[in-house]
């Protein structure tokens, strides 16, 4: 029943075509992810979020139908040692763009409710503080993909491009004493390919 739901979903996307889901001045495109094995309990999508408004937004949320929980995550170095972390929210800043990608921001998929294979493709819903909900289809491209393969963000996403769900799987996410991710309160829009985002 849920992989009928989600293959309805994004048989409704790709009705649009490879146009940018839009809400607003805010516009969400490129949604892809690397495959994952079967047995694969978490996952990582990345996206291209941008604002051509005049007002900054802010992206509050995910979800998925194909995992229990949608986080958002970044990467942070901590005595040379590369930590995941959740942050609870986003910045969009108005006239930018903020890039989800590897070694940088991404969209942790955690209770994965079924396969990630290469070719494949799901549905991702971003939440924002003003502006409405967007869904935009995400592709699944391969385990050691490092962009979304359109070819605009060569280069970026970190230092090491490296993988951002089998941080999790590994059990490696940097936790607070209470068991809950550590919020990265250092986190900053515009200063670099390490904070997820880009100027236009």
């Amino acid at each position: 029943m849920l992989n009928s739901f989600v293959r309805l979903v994004c048989a409704c996307l790709m009705i649009v075509g490879v146009a940018p889901a839009l809400a607003g001045d805010i516009s969400a495109e490129d949604g892809w992810a690397r495959a994952r094995i079967p047995t694969a309990r978490a996952g990582a999508a990345y996206v291209t979020v941008t604002n051509t408004g005049h007002h900054a937004d802010t992206i509050v949320g995910a979800s998925s139908p194909i995992a229990e929980v949608a986080e958002l995550h970044t990467h942070t170095h901590e005595n040379g040692i590369m930590k995941m972390s959740h942050v609870p929210a986003v910045p969009v800043p108005a006239g930018e763009s903020v890039l989800f990608a590897p070694g940088g921001l991404h969209i942790m998929l955690i209770g994965l409710k079924q396969p990630m294979p290469e070719g494949g493709q799901f549905p991702v819903t971003l939440k924002f503080e003003h502006s409405p909900d967007i869904t935009v289809s995400v592709s699944i491209k391969s385990i050691a993909a490092q962009t979304s393969g359109h070819g605009r963000h060569s280069g970026d996403g970190g230092s090491d491009g490296g993988s951002d769900s089998g941080d999790l799987d590994r059990g490696t996410m940097n936790h607070d004493k209470t068991g809950k991710p550590v919020t990265d309160s250092g986190l900053k829009m515009g200063t670099g390919h390490g904070a997820g985002s880009k100027h236009k």
